[in-house]
């Protein structure tokens, strides 16, 4: 999982902070963000190295104790965790900005919130991705109006809020993926154009996206070609490869569901 937030000073800590997949770094850049990260693949050495990205790297010293911290609560590698103001801290050092560029206009269209997106769409009470570890599936949840997340048979939850992770839209995003090396690291090609499914408020519908190259964002649409209005809230996008999209589930009840 890749944390996104529009402005990090709203909670308390972060984390925890693992080491970086190029994926995650090309992802973090089509958001003109400061991709934070504890150490790296050497597939992705290269890129973070280079002026694509602004980043701040656990691994590098002068920036190690600076920015982050390790919990006593668990063990390493899973207990590297940052605060606002070591992160505000860590981008004064790095000389990054913190506007948006010039240009940069977002990736998402959301309703004024007066009235909901209410889909037209086949029913979504529950629906389980293909990730083969976590087995990660979304409960909808009416009386909140949001999916809640569940990973290796239980509750995911947010260590600080003790809160089950929960969201307003969910996107099934259907991108040409494959295994890289003998760790089952994998590599995903972002740029292009596919399908997917998009589900809020107990239902979903089929979308499409395009993305033009590493450096503009990924764009979704509805089914008649016009981009995706969604309703506000927090989004979760679930990166599924192609040729295990078949492997979704989706469920019009939840009594039709299995947990796995």
């Amino acid at each position: 999982l890749m944390g996104i937030f529009d402005d990090y000073t709203k909670a308390p800590k972060y984390g925890s902070v693992r080491s970086c997949r190029l994926y995650y770094a090309h992802i973090a850049k089509e958001y003109d963000a400061v991709y934070m990260h504890y150490g790296q693949a050497d597939i992705a050495k290269s890129y973070l190295n280079s002026d694509a990205i602004d980043n701040i790297n656990g691994l590098e010293g002068s920036i190690e104790s600076l920015v982050f911290y390790r919990s006593g609560d668990r063990p390493a590698p899973h207990n590297v965790f940052a605060k606002p103001d070591g992160i505000a801290a860590g981008i004064e050092k790095k000389g990054y900005r913190t506007q948006y560029a010039e240009g940069y206009g977002g990736h998402f269209v959301f309703s004024d919130g007066e009235e909901p997106v209410s889909l037209d769409g086949n029913p979504a009470a529950v629906m389980q991705t293909s990730f083969p570890a976590s087995k990660s599936w979304f409960v909808y949840d009416e009386t909140t109006n949001t999916y809640k997340r569940f990973q290796y048979k239980k509750e995911h939850i947010d260590g600080e809020t003790g809160g089950q992770l929960a969201f307003t839209n969910v996107i099934f995003q259907f991108v040409p993926g494959r295994v890289i090396d003998g760790k089952g690291r994998m590599e995903f090609d972002t740029v292009g154009n596919g399908t997917g499914k998009y589900f809020t408020g107990g239902a979903y519908v089929d979308i499409t996206w395009s993305k033009a190259d590493l450096n503009t964002p990924s764009y979704f649409y509805d089914g008649n070609g016009d981009q995706l209005v969604m309703n506000p809230g927090k989004t979760c996008i679930c990166i599924i490869t192609t040729d295990s999209a078949d492997n979704i589930g989706i469920y019009e009840t939840a009594e039709a569901f299995s947990a796995p």
